[in-house]
């Protein structure tokens, strides 16, 4: 590092994107000036990066100094979320509807992420006695698939769309059901999932806390 009683500087910053064996400049971005270089949110799409700033000092001839860095930009999970919490009761006979209406991608307006559909599915599962572990971890852990799972193993899959409402008739189950409903949310390779849990009882009061 060499040191001058004259600081000023030329500031150069490049930004290169790295795919596999390929260096890519990137030159959509604005010069600042300064050695704090600020990228807006959105204009590097996801990937590897590599970073230089280079100063040039004229003191008694030209020199120059470089450092580099190496960054990777990552697109945020899909935000999936069910009002009410996670184990509620419910009252048996009456129409239960599951709120997810809050779920959204918070980047969905980039253009390069509007290719890629958003895609919903709600799952759904109920156990007439208490399930035990092995019976939950299968249904939480289950991978959303086109169509419906095969009967039997009481889940059903409802097809994808983008309805961020379930609706349930509690009649159709004994009083005292368990029952599990998750969503699904999935753009290209990212997937994110909540899921709400409940027991179907009589004199219950539908409570919930969004």
């Amino acid at each position: 590092m060499y040191e001058f009683s004259d600081c000023n500087a030329d500031i150069y910053w490049t930004v290169s994107k790295v795919e596999g064996e390929t260096i890519t400049p990137f030159t959509d971005f604005s010069q600042p000036g300064t050695t704090n270089l600020k990228i807006e949110p959105g204009t590097l799409d996801p990937g590897e990066y590599v970073v230089c700033l280079e100063l040039v000092f004229y003191a008694n001839g030209a020199f120059w100094d470089f450092d580099c860095m190496m960054i990777a930009v990552y697109l945020p999970e899909l935000f999936v979320h069910i009002d009410g919490g996670e184990d509620l009761e419910w009252p048996h006979g009456d129409l239960m509807t599951v709120d997810a209406s809050l779920s959204k991608d918070l980047v969905g307006n980039l253009s390069f992420v509007e290719t890629e559909p958003l895609v919903a599915y709600w799952s759904f599962t109920f156990f007439v006695s208490e399930p035990n572990d092995k019976q939950w971890a299968k249904f939480l852990t289950q991978e959303p698939t086109v169509g419906f799972i095969p009967s039997g193993n009481n889940n059903s899959l409802i097809q994808p769309g983008t309805d961020y409402a379930l609706e349930v008739q509690t009649s159709m189950f004994p009083v005292g059901t368990r029952a599990c409903a998750m969503l699904t949310l999935s753009r290209g390779n990212r997937v994110s999932s909540a899921f709400q849990c409940y027991k179907f009882v009589t004199g219950a009061i539908p409570l919930k806390i969004a």
